[in-house]
């Protein structure tokens, strides 16, 4: 037991860390950056596919609602200055004002 205590700590605490470099820390955010905005980009192109399809005016209002509060969730969390996704041309609709850098 003792031997597995001191395996950890000395894994924990030793000089030779490795230093993670500011390219490598951009390169781990556009790569979480990109995996978000595919998630985004799947739900609301199937979002778009069920608002074209239905017959009912409230549905289609409750679902362009969802789109562009979708939209805007994923600009506020992701979008910057730095690193910006350009929306595509059938989203630019649903973009409202607090899409940013769209």
């Amino acid at each position: 037991m003792e031997s597995i205590w001191y395996r950890r700590n000395q894994i924990k605490f030793n000089d030779n860390t490795t230093i993670i470099t500011e390219n490598q820390i951009i390169h781990k955010i556009k790569k979480a950056r990109d995996a978000e905005w595919d998630r985004t980009r799947k739900i609301v192109e199937k979002q778009l596919r069920q608002e074209l399809k239905c017959t009912d005016n409230r549905e289609s209002i409750n679902r362009t609602a969802s789109i562009k509060r979708r939209l805007e969730k994923f600009s506020h969390n992701w979008n910057s200055k730095l690193m910006t996704i350009n929306i595509p041309e059938h989203f630019i609709p649903y973009c409202s004002y607090n899409t940013n850098y769209s």
